[in-house]
């Protein structure tokens, strides 16, 4: 018995008093199917709900079919209001009695308005089961995650199926073996979708462990590492790259060889006791986790990547070294072998070795001394100093020691392969490990990012990266949550279903560590005011045309020009683009979408009957405001003058009744994006016009 037993009557109170609610069977007395009646002083309702029994009911020769669906509907009214719940020889566990309420459910047609739920009262009833028997936690059993899948259908409840569905993809072959019979209760729908998800999953596997069982990847210096007409092939080094990428493929190949005593890992063996052999979850996580540290220590965080994952233009500027346009050449080619298109690393260029760690005069000697000193070969000591030096001094890194192993041992590894080289042997040393790095990093994100939002992770060795993908499999097709979005270095809006952009490939990378860490790692970690220089005395000539618009009747320098403008774009710094922020061609972490807002109610949620558009420019609000889930960017541009309002306002635009927004806000809204292109274009060319006027030099100082 789940709640209690059949001789507990239903109560519920009406105005403050504790009133019967009488089940009884039989045809309805009044055309609802509710009467009310005055007994003793006392009122109350009598409910009828119309059942077609076997036998007749009063007599008391009730068939157990007629008993188990008197029983039903007497959980019904227990479900609904969040009582004890009965079972029975036929219905003995929680999953088979849901079952039997979600046919009632259905059969007296119990929805909210779009029909995406049951209603409120159903879906607050079964959260409160879902939470208080724990029907979202599948961890442990394969007959619970068929199950789960199913009443989560059944139900109509968005969130458990969410929940679930990583899990039933990620086991799906083990759940189908083992229940074949519990299997087949799930609708076709939903196993036709666990199909598509898996043959995806398991390409995704497939691609992974041919690469990663023993960390070879043939197509690295297949392409323009092997050609000798490029022009970084003049001066870039790719023979010794390729050495050294496979020098570090030895490293890791052997360190997780000691680690777990053989790899691909074996399932319980002696180190760590594995329910599945090989590549799984828990080992593919692990070594990602592994290498992200060295990641951290070895990227260069000024060098943001001028590559893009939709064009192969090449942005590099005169200042960027060969060995960094070479290596941006090869991991672009690397990103492009094989579908599908990979987005780069934002930060893709490692820290080099350089001799100033050991004379810190080393840049002001004479070219010929410096080209001396970077070719000799270095002491015992030197190199490890050089080495430490290249590193980034992160957490794990204490009396430069490394206290996590990976770094330990990657520290260990390196100075042994650079004693007795020189500098520059040294820099192509750690651009060949980093290309071995880099390739892995890149491989694991599409296996080991989880589905956001899932709640039971923990020791689970199948993979949890497919999320379900569509309109919710009980709400008809194509009524998928649709979401407005801002292309990026543009002033386009476009509208897509908003789990394809949530659950692309771009938006996992972008929730994988290389990602977040540079999200951290752009913020600017303080802010200086620019400094203002002495006034000068004034000279007592006029001076020239032109000269009187500056501070103090002085044109401000160009350097100072510089700095202002650069603090004013931290200033106006935003999450739409990345490029004012660090002067970049390219967009490489937003990933090209910037939400805006959705453009209607989200399907299979429950949501309120009032239809209030929300007004632009007033405080009035209404329930459907909870559609927008504007983002910063969208609430920059919500706080644009729309026309007809008088003053900038927080709130999102309005939207009429249609679900579609006004055609005057977004005309708004490209017109400002016009207004910015344009004071940009100015900016950029008053900055142009003052620098040719530095180099041509001071018509005052001529003058004088």
């Amino acid at each position: 018995m789940i709640r209690g037993g059949l001789e507990e009557s239903l109560e519920r109170t009406v105005d403050g008093s504790q009133q019967a609610a009488n089940v009884q069977v039989g045809p309805s007395r009044s055309p609802d199917g509710v009467e009310q009646f005055t007994s003793a002083g006392k009122s109350g309702v009598h409910i009828f709900v119309p059942l077609q029994l076997s036998s007749d009911a009063t007599a008391f020769t009730l068939t157990d079919s007629d008993v188990q669906a008197l029983i039903d509907v007497r959980n019904l009214f227990a479900f609904l209001t969040s009582k004890r719940l009965v079972a029975t020889k036929r219905c003995p566990t929680l999953f088979r009695i849901l079952m039997g309420v979600s046919l009632l459910l259905q059969k007296f047609e119990f929805r909210n308005e779009d029909g995406s739920t049951y209603g409120e009262a159903a879906e607050l009833g079964f959260s409160s089961l879902v939470e208080e028997f724990k029907l979202d936690d599948v961890r442990e059993s394969r007959l619970k995650t068929i199950q789960a899948i199913i009443l989560a259908e059944r139900m109509k409840c968005p969130e458990l199926y969410k929940e679930v569905f990583p899990h039933a993809v990620g086991n799906y072959i083990s759940i189908k073996a083992a229940h074949p019979g519990a299997y087949g209760e799930i609708s076709e729908s939903v196993r036709e979708r666990l199909h598509r998800a898996h043959l995806d999953l398991t390409q995704r596997q497939n691609t992974v462990n041919m690469h990663l069982s023993t960390f070879n990847f043939p197509s690295l210096f297949a392409g323009i590492a092997s050609s000798t007409t490029i022009a970084e092939s003049k001066v870039v080094r790719f023979s010794k790259w390729k050495l050294h990428c496979s020098a570090m493929r030895t490293f890791i190949l052997e360190y997780y060889r000691d680690l777990y005593g053989q790899w691909p890992p074996k399932a319980k063996n002696k180190q760590i006791k594995f329910v599945s052999g090989g590549l799984n979850r828990l080992v593919l996580r692990g070594l990602y986790r592994d290498l992200c540290f060295l990641y951290d220590s070895m990227a260069d965080r000024e060098a943001f990547t001028t590559r893009h994952m939709n064009s192969t233009d090449n942005y590099d500027d005169d200042s960027t070294s060969m060995n960094a346009r070479g290596l941006r050449k090869l991991l672009e080619e690397y990103d492009r072998s094989s579908p599908p298109v990979l987005p780069p690393i934002p930060f893709d260029l490692p820290l080099e070795p350089k001799m100033t760690s050991i004379d810190g005069k080393h840049d002001e000697r004479p070219q010929v001394e410096q080209q001396k000193a970077f070719t000799r070969a270095l002491k015992d000591h030197e190199v490890e100093l050089v080495l430490l030096k290249s590193h980034e001094m992160i957490g794990h890194m204490v009396s430069d020691v490394p206290q996590n192993p990976i770094l330990k041992a990657y520290q260990q590894f390196e100075v042994k392969e650079g004693r007795g080289k020189s500098c520059q042997e040294l820099v192509d040393q750690r651009y060949g490990h980093w290309i071995m790095l880099y390739a892995i990093l890149q491989l694991l994100p599409l296996l080991v990012v989880d589905v956001d939002g899932l709640n039971y992770t923990d020791g689970v060795e199948y993979f949890l990266c497919q999320a379900p993908i569509g309109a919710l499999p009980w709400v008809a097709e194509g009524t998928s949550q649709r979401e407005l979005y801002a292309v990026q270095s543009s002033d386009k809006l476009i509208s897509m279903p908003k789990d394809v952009v949530k659950f692309s490939i771009e938006a996992t990378y972008q929730r994988s560590h290389c990602w977040r860490v540079a999200e951290e790692w752009l913020q600017p970690t303080s802010f200086e005011p620019p400094q203002l220089e002495e006034p000068q005395p004034l000279s007592p000539l006029v001076p020239p045309p032109g000269f009187a618009d500056g501070l103090w009747g002085v044109r401000p320098s160009a350097r100072n020009m510089g700095r202002r403008h650069e603090s004013m774009s931290i200033l106006r710094s935003d999450n739409v683009s990345f490029e004012e922020a660090r002067r970049s061609k390219r967009m490489s972490i937003g990933l090209g979408l910037s939400p805006v807002g959705r453009l209607d109610a989200p399907t299979g949620f429950r949501h309120s009957s009032s239809t209030t558009p929300i007004t632009h420019g007033s405080n009035t609000s209404s329930p459907d405001a909870s559609y927008f889930n504007f983002s910063p960017a969208a609430e920059q541009l919500a706080s644009l003058n729309y026309p007809g309002s008088s003053a900038p306002s927080s709130g999102p635009p309005s939207r009429p009744g249609t679900g579609k927004a006004p055609a005057k806000d977004f005309k708004a809204i490209l017109e400002s994006f016009e207004a910015e292109r344009k004071e940009e274009e100015r900016r950029v060319a008053e900055e142009k016009r003052v620098a040719e006027q530095k180099t041509r030099g001071s018509w005052l100082g001529n003058f004088f």
